[in-house]
C-alpha cells in the first residue's frame, strides 16, 4: 500500500482500529488477527483524495477483499483503475475532474448561494442582524469545511482564479451593492462594522479553515 501520505504512527492507528473493531470485517463479517486467517486492513471511509482525515473516526476494517472491491484496485499494489473492471484514462479524468473541480467549486458556490439567500432575508431588518447573519453564515460554513478543508482550499483557489467570485460580488444581489447601500445609508462605525463582515462573509468557510489550525496550535501545550 502506498505510504506517500500517510502519518508516521499509521501502523499503530491501523491497529488500534482492528481491535475497535474486533478484528472483523465491517462489510463481509469475516474475521482476522485472533479470529481468523484474513488480511486486514484499515480503510477510509472519506478517501484522503476527498480531504477525508486519518483519524480513526474515519477508519474502518476491512478484509483485503471488501477492500478492494471498494476502490476498485488492488489497494496492496500501486494505486490505479484495475483494467479488468472497466477502468481506464477517462475514468481517471472523471475522477480527477469530480474531486479537484466539480466538488469543491460546487462547495463555495453552494455556500455563497446560502449567504446571498441570507441576505436577502435579513438585510432589511437591521444593519447589526445584517453583520451577525454574515458572520453566523461564514462561520457554519467554515464549521462545515472543516471535515473537507482540502475541498474548501481547492474551490476558493479555482472561483478566485477564475473570477466567478468577481462575477458574484457585481452580480445585482451581489454584497457591493449591500456595501454600498451601507455606506450610503448608515453611520461611520457602521460602515466600519460592515466592511470586515463583507470581507469574512465572501471568504467565511476558507478563513475559518485556516485560523482554527493556527489557535489551536497557539493554545496547544507544547507551544
Amino acid at each position: 500500500m502506498a505510504r506517500g501520505n500517510y502519518p508516521p504512527d499509521w501502523d499503530e492507528r491501523r491497529r488500534r482500529v482492528y481491535q475497535r473493531d474486533n478484528y472483523t470485517c465491517q462489510l463481509c463479517g469475516r474475521g482476522g488477527g485472533p479470529h481468523g486467517n484474513l488480511e486486514l486492513h484499515a480503510h477510509h471511509r472519506v478517501p484522503i483524495s476527498q480531504g477525508g482525515s486519518h483519524d480513526l473516526s474515519n477508519l474502518t476494517t476491512l478484509c483485503r477483499e471488501c477492500h478492494n472491491r471498494q476502490h476498485d484496485h488492488d489497494i496492496t499494489e500501486s494505486p490505479g483503475p484495475n483494467p479488468s473492471a472497466g477502468g481506464g484514462v477517462i475514468e481517471i479524468v472523471l475522477a480527477f475532474t469530480l474531486y479537484h473541480l466539480v466538488i469543491p467549486v460546487g462547495f463555495v458556490v453552494a455556500y455563497l448561494y446560502v449567504l446571498s439567500t441570507v441576505l436577502d432575508t435579513v438585510g432589511g431588518i437591521h444593519m447589526i442582524v445584517t453583520i451577525a447573519a454574515i458572520v453566523a453564515v461564514g462561520v457554519t460554513g467554515g464549521l462545515i469545511g472543516l471535515n473537507w478543508p482540502a475541498v474548501v482550499v481547492k474551490g476558493y483557489g479555482i472561483v478566485i482564479a477564475s473570477t466567478l467570485l468577481v462575477f458574484y460580488v457585481g452580480g445585482p444581489t451581489g454584497m457591493v451593492e449591500e456595501l454600498g447601500s451601507i455606506v450610503a445609508e448608515h453611520s461611520l462605525l457602521e460602515v466600519v462594522l460592515a466592511i470586515p463582515s463583507v470581507i469574512f462573509g465572501l471568504m467565511g468557510p476558507l478563513l475559518v479553515i485556516l485560523f482554527i489550525p493556527v489557535f489551536n496550535r497557539l493554545n496547544s501545550p507544547d507551544s
